[in-house]
């Protein structure tokens, strides 16, 4: 079999032959929109497989520290012989139950709580919410009242709205179960903008 002209001149004079060739040649017009296509579109997958995981976790970090406010508040409650204290509709934020900012109804709640949660997106906080207002089951006729973690959505925004709607689904699908926005032991309310977390009665 006949050999290729310049394998006796070795690899580096190859090389140097290949990118000439390149250089002299370039690339055409086609295939540079080809290869920016190409990596436009895995950018944009990568980018959303990351925002998708990124929000997921945000959602399971919620659902874990709602769990630990409702232990936190049941503790500070048995330890101290208390009732529920009453708040107004809105509730009490739990950066102010956490530094005794509003009459310190919960003293040793920081003592059952390690640390603030972090920011969730879209002006979301979390409230301890004892309205001492009453809720029906829908196609029900028995009304129950309770003590709730609110979850607020304080700012109206497309972010923190798909937030909620995808956190509401999450605490449904692992408590609830069912497809009733206002019955169980999480529910909607506030046109959407809130989600009832019941922890105790009242």
């Amino acid at each position: 079999m006949q050999k290729n002209n310049l394998s006796g001149y070795g690899k580096g004079y190859n090389l140097i032959v290949m990118k000439n060739y390149f250089n002299n040649h370039g690339f055409t017009l086609v295939e540079i929109i080809v290869v920016v296509s190409v990596i436009t579109i895995l950018a944009a997958t990568a980018l959303t497989q990351f925002g998708g995981a990124r929000e997921q976790a945000q959602i399971v970090k919620a659902y874990n520290d709602i769990l630990q406010f409702e232990v936190a508040l049941n503790n500070n409650i048995v330890a101290n012989e208390n009732n529920w204290p009453v708040t107004s509709n809105s509730g009490v934020s739990i950066e102010d139950l956490y530094n005794c900012n509003s009459g310190c109804d919960f003293p040793d709640f920081s003592k059952y709580l390690s640390e603030l949660p972090d920011q969730l997106p879209g002006s979301i906080g979390y409230y301890y919410h004892n309205g001492n207002q009453s809720y029906r089951c829908t196609g029900s006729n028995t009304f129950a009242t309770g003590v709730n973690i609110r979850i607020h959505q304080n700012v109206s925004g497309t972010e923190g709205q798909k937030f909620m709607d995808l956190l509401y689904e999450y605490l449904d699908n692992k408590i609830d179960k069912d497809d009733d926005t206002n019955c169980g032991q999480v529910r909607r309310g506030g046109a959407s903008h809130s989600i009832y977390y019941l922890i105790g009665d009242n």
